[in-house]
């Protein structure tokens, strides 16, 4: 049997290459999740404080990327963020435009050591000092593991790409292949994009797709005309990842999305007919030469740089008007805003996916604690209104209660469905506090319900309760309403220790308002006041101040 013939089959090569990339894809998402452990609550907080301005939004948006190394997740965390009402849509429109360039430090680096050195020399040492790493009971340690050993496995992978790729060559396949498509033609152009974009979404990673375009232009096997093609297709293929994950969140997150969908194909649009043009600015600009191998990596590295700077600075000034048009092209409905209904699921276990989980469900404890302030407002304006008045706001507390409970039922099977995957200890922790969050919400809302119907009874004639017993319970219940709002203002952050004296300062306030009305109470039923609406005034007071326990609970699950 002739081996030497099986060694360069077409496909057992394909399959080396094949195999390369999917080590190359289990290096960048084990780097990633690495990167992600490390600072991705901190990368969180910077996205969001950091993009205030369309400048700082793109430069966030770009040195974000570039560390984590992922547009995809990037724009999916983002989406998550945009669903959870925490940023914008017009800010986040100006993140996204930065993790398009963001997303072109990949192809620098794979340019600059993937193919200037050798890689084996440094990959395989990368995986084996990892390893002592791995098996430490230290969390720090661990995700240092995750980051050599996914760096390690990374270049291991494009090695492998480039020896198998190298290997295909010389059977030929390539080159049969590519006689198909005149070089030159804008229908070959059109066909390389639409290969690209497809690249891009059966791998789920545009880094991955620029990676093997890098392997195949390296070595020669693939003109830079059809390989700037497909870079343009990896720029709109790797959009539909956070595209296809909003499809079932808010119309906010869906208008995030689009816009960088639309970002994208407007930028492909306007490179597919000056890509000429721009290879021959290119070879002026750039060191090497197009004929040189090195030389067209950095090429093709720069073109994917240039593009999207370029595409930013023509739409960055246009960010209100792109708001107008995704708007326009997603409208509000109804249907958009359940009261209760199932949260958004990101599926995989990818990094990015586990946080724009957590992210969905940090945002929906904040709608649980608006929704809950809300049914505060009316059980405390049921004390002021005519009888007609209360028999509306009557119908609007058992509505809104109704609300809340269907949306701590879907807030509690998310977070337990998020408790199931592959979470750091620092998010499983997060999962936890959020759930004994979620109870204290529930103890709040059945507090708020019998409060209601306490005062139903107080306000009866024949109970006796007075305008100046109404005023005195109103006290109380002002400042109740305002711990439950300053309580939400703490939901998003971890509580600092200035943060809690403040909440225990107001816990500490409706204590003495309860304190102060049980002896003005008490005096009253002494001077021969009406003793059933005395305890029902008593009773509703302890309920108010058991709501303040409640909220400072919450506080200190959050100061954990």
């Amino acid at each position: 049997m002739d081996w030497s013939a099986l060694l360069y089959n077409p496909v057992l090569i394909l399959l080396r290459v094949l195999g390369g990339l999917g080590i190359f894809l289990y290096g960048m998402q084990t780097m990633s999740e690495g990167i992600h452990k490390w600072a991705g609550p901190r990368l969180h907080g910077v996205v969001q404080g950091l993009t205030s301005t369309p400048l700082s939004a793109i430069v966030t948006g770009a040195g974000v990327t570039a560390l984590i190394q992922s547009s995809s997740a990037t724009t999916v965390v983002l989406v998550s963020m945009v669903n959870a009402g925490l940023i914008p849509l017009r800010n986040a429109i100006a993140v996204v435009m930065g993790a398009n360039i963001g997303t072109t430090f990949t192809a620098w680096a794979v340019s600059l050591l993937g193919f200037s050195l050798d890689i084996s020399s440094f990959a395989l040492p990368a995986i084996a000092i990892s390893l002592p790493f791995r098996f430490s009971r230290r969390e720090g340690n661990k995700r240092f593991a995750l980051i050599l050993l996914g760096f390690g496995l990374l270049f291991l992978g494009i090695n492998e790409m480039k020896t198998g790729m190298s290997a295909l060559d010389q059977s030929d396949f390539i080159s049969r292949v590519l006689l198909i498509f005149p070089e030159k033609g804008l229908g070959t152009r059109l066909i390389f994009i639409l290969v690209g974009a497809g690249l891009s979404v059966v791998l789920q990673s545009s880094s991955a797709a620029i990676t093997l375009t890098l392997t195949m232009v390296y070595l020669g096997q693939l003109p830079f005309s059809l390989a700037a093609a497909i870079v343009l297709g990896e720029n709109v293929g790797t959009t539909l990842t956070a595209y296809f994950a909003a499809l079932e969140m808010s119309v906010e997150a869906r208008r995030c999305a689009r816009s960088h969908l639309l970002f994208n194909i407007f930028g492909v649009i306007w490179m597919f007919f000056l890509l000429n043009p721009m290879i021959v600015l290119l070879d002026i600009l750039v060191p090497g030469s197009l004929s040189n191998p090195p030389g067209t990596t950095f090429h093709l590295a720069a073109f994917h740089s240039l593009f999207n700077i370029v595409n930013t600075l023509l739409l960055a000034g246009f960010i209100p008007q792109i708001e107008k048009l995704v708007v326009r092209l997603i409208p509000d409905r109804k249907t958009d805003l359940p009261e209760g209904g199932a949260l958004a699921w990101i599926s995989g276990n990818l990094p990015e996916a586990r946080d724009a989980n957590l992210i969905i469900a940090g945002g929906a404890v904040l709608k649980l604690s608006r929704e809950v302030r809300i049914m505060a407002d009316y059980v405390i304006n049921f004390f002021e209104p005519s009888l007609d008045e209360r028999q509306e706001l009557s119908a609007l507390i058992e509505k809104k209660e109704q609300s809340v409970d269907g949306m701590e039922e879907s807030i509690l099977t998310h977070l337990s469905e998020c408790a199931l995957q592959n979470l750091s200890e620092e998010q499983a922790q997060w999962v936890a506090a959020r759930m004994r969050i979620i109870g204290e919400y529930e103890r709040i809302a059945d507090g708020l319900v019998n409060i209601h119907n306490l005062s139903e009874k107080l306000l009866r004639k024949k109970s006796g309760a007075g305008s100046e017993s109404v005023d005195q319970i109103l006290e109380i219940a002002f400042a109740v309403r305002d711990f439950l709002e300053y309580i939400s203002t703490l939901l998003d952050h971890a509580v600092a220790d200035r943060e809690m004296e403040l909440a225990r300062t107001m816990e500490e306030e409706i204590i003495r308002f309860r304190n102060k009305l049980d002896k003005i109470s008490r005096k009253r039923i002494k001077s021969g006041g009406n003793l059933k609406g005395e305890l029902l005034f008593m009773e509703i007071v302890r309920r108010f101040e058991t709501i303040g326990d409640d909220c400072i609970s919450i506080a200190k699950e959050l100061s954990r």
